[in-house]
Order: C-alpha cells, then structure tokens, then sequence
C-alpha cells in the first residue's frame, strides 16, 4: 500500500467558518462551506484530508487572518490570532492515536473562521483626540 503527502489550497471568504466545534469545514467552488464529511466532498479529499478525526490537517495560512477561538456562554474568547506564514494543526502530529493519547484540549470545542473577527481599540472611542489620532495614522 503506497501512502502520499498532498498539498491542497483553499480559497475562505471573509467570515466563513473553517472549523465549528472542532470540525473542519471545506470552501464550495459556487460559495459557501459545507463540513469535511458532507457527501458533496469527494471521498478521496475525505480520506487524504479528514484522518484526524474530521478537524484541520496540518495547515498553512498564505495570506490575510485567522481567529481561532472558543465559544462560551454566546462570546468568542480569542485563542490565537494566526496570520500569514504560520503553520497550525502541528499538535495533531505529535500524538500517538494507536495508543489513545491525546494530549492536547479536546478538539470538539475550537471554531475559527476566515478573517479576523475580534477587534482591539487601544483608546476609548470617545475620545476623540486619541480617536482621531489613531485614525490619521492609519489612513
């Protein structure tokens, strides 16, 4: 039995989920999501992509941001902010599955979408001054 490494490149839009309770969702050529283990997914992309328990393979992000965070109580606390260049799903790899180990948090509980979602404000926006002055900088 001959086993491959295989490189795909998704294209997400801005607020798409990628994972969703832990599971990996895959970008529609006519737009939208759908998860890994939706029959509109061929099945060789399920095998080759989806062994690691539906969630994300070893992945790469090219360009823009990602969110991974977890949902609680109808908020999203921010777990890491992944931008381009940054390999992510490594933990995965590290662990023994024949022998039951898991050794990272429980899977079930990320989501992450395409984009970054969580926004940060240095000054109150009320204050206008510092406002203002933060946006003349950035624009």
């Amino acid at each position: 039995m001959t086993t491959g490494h295989y490189i795909y490149e998704a294209e997400y839009a801005f607020g798409d989920e990628i994972l969703q309770n832990g599971k990996l969702f895959l970008p529609l050529c006519d737009g939208g999501v759908v998860p890994i283990d939706d029959p509109v997914v061929d099945r060789n992309i399920q095998k080759e992509i989806g062994h690691l328990m539906l969630t994300n393979p070893m992945s790469m992000l090219l360009s823009k941001t990602l969110d991974l965070y977890i949902p609680v109580d109808g908020r999203h606390v921010l777990y890491s902010l992944v931008k381009p260049g940054n390999v992510f799903g490594v933990w995965q790899l590290l662990d023994d599955f024949s022998q039951g180990s898991i050794l990272y948090t429980p899977l079930p509980m990320w989501d992450m979408t395409a984009g970054g979602r969580s926004l940060f404000m240095l000054p109150r926006i009320s204050d206008k001054f510092a406002y203002g002055k933060l946006k003349k900088s950035l624009v």
